[in-house]
């Protein structure tokens, strides 16, 4: 594996891992919430603190995943950071918070 296609895949690690617990403090949020909070919590959703770092590091795994392609990297090296970042997008993006409560 070369360097580009490490770095995407351990960036793509931490999308996921500051998306698990995204959802899980927008989970307990949600289960202390009453009333018309929890009628408007999804909005919390889009504006949660660690959304923007998640974000930026998938960018970042997306790019340096691209590069590689452009290195000529063997497709066998590529797939753990292809599913790693459909895994890392389904995190950021479905409410699973919703789906425990």
């Amino acid at each position: 594996m070369k360097k580009s296609t490490k770095t995407s895949t351990i960036l793509i690690g931490i999308t996921v891992f500051l998306g698990i617990i995204m959802q899980i403090d927008l989970y307990i949020g949600f289960m202390k919430a009453t009333g018309k909070t929890k009628a408007l919590y999804g909005l919390k959703h889009l504006l949660h603190s660690i959304l923007p770092f998640a974000i930026s590091s998938f960018i970042l795994a997306l790019i340096f995943a691209l590069f590689s392609i452009f290195l000529k990297e063997k497709l066998k090296n590529l797939i753990a950071p292809v599913i790693l970042m459909i895994l890392g997008y389904l995190v950021l993006k479905l409410p699973f918070w919703l789906w425990f409560s």
